[in-house]
């Protein structure tokens, strides 16, 4: 991300939503996937896990690379059933994916036939929802992290980080309940995440405080971003810690220079550490 880049990001909208109430919870869930082949034995990824992820807050998730993370996700997102335990939504069973529900994962996945309003459109065209109350609502989302300029251009002319805040606009174009991130700023350089991480903050207080659950390898992220931060033991996966991160908002990139900040990575850490000496 350039200079001139960083630059034209706007300042958050004033025109904030409710803060959502819906809230996930895991009972006891645990997935097992059948035998790859014949002879082979059934795969068991995620065992007795149990967490909360609380209406209108960022959740994250860490834990070691082919863990789980990705299926819980699946799990609480509706496109995966778990093979034990409950998924709840607002205490009633989740049963398939549901309406208010937006997604980003670590490849952003822009169709390269459509220019940048087209993409972030995209949900609302696939439900013939498209209005021009959507187009305004795009508009303001591309305002938040600066690229209103470049509406007409196509992903092949943006830097990796203005198309993942592409796709970030796009997962919230139906201003979603829940917000579902799959380590998405993970292809990009660190000094982008950070700039990215300030500006995913941005566009959840111009839409509405979304419920989100975030997966990520860093640790700084998560306490960066997180309200609140489960770490995960290796496959089959367990949850080995929690940690409530009780930092101000808006978060801001000095915030990494706070003693607390340091505290939280620091307690994190430990839980990370003593996960992989079990």
């Amino acid at each position: 991300m350039s200079a001139t880049e960083r630059n034209t990001v706007s300042p958050v909208s004033t025109e904030v939503g409710p803060r959502s109430s819906w809230s996930i919870e895991l009972k006891d869930v645990g997935k097992t996937f059948p035998a790859a082949r014949r002879g082979a034995k059934p795969l068991q990824v995620l065992s007795s896990i149990s967490m909360s992820i609380n209406g209108g807050e960022v959740t994250g998730l860490i834990g070691p690379s082919g863990c789980g993370k990705s299926t819980l996700l699946m799990l609480a997102s509706g496109l995966q059933s778990p093979t034990a335990g409950q998924v709840l939504l607002d205490g009633q069973p989740v049963n398939g994916t549901y309406d208010e529900l937006g997604i980003a994962f670590q490849r952003d996945l822009l169709m390269p036939s459509r220019n940048v309003l087209s993409n972030v459109l995209l949900p609302l065209v696939l439900r013939n929802q498209v209005s021009d109350e959507g187009k305004e609502r795009a508009g303001r989302l591309l305002d938040v992290v600066g690229l209103r300029d470049f509406e007409r251009y196509y992903p092949r002319q943006l830097s990796g980080g203005m198309k993942q805040r592409v796709a970030l606009c796009r997962a919230l174009i139906n201003t979603p309940a829940v917000l579902m991130l799959d380590e998405p700023f993970a292809a990009v350089d660190a000094f982008t995440r950070e700039e990215l991480a300030v500006q995913l903050e941005a566009l959840l207080a111009a839409t509405r405080q979304a419920t989100t659950l975030l997966i990520t390898h860093s640790i700084d992220e998560a306490v960066f971003m997180c309200d609140q931060v489960y770490v995960l033991s290796a496959k089959p996966a367990r949850v080995s810690g929690h940690v409530t991160i009780d930092l101000p908002r808006p978060r801001r990139a000095e915030l990494r220079r706070d003693a607390r900040f340091h505290a939280y990575t620091d307690e994190i850490r430990q839980i990370v550490d003593s996960g992989r000496n079990a």
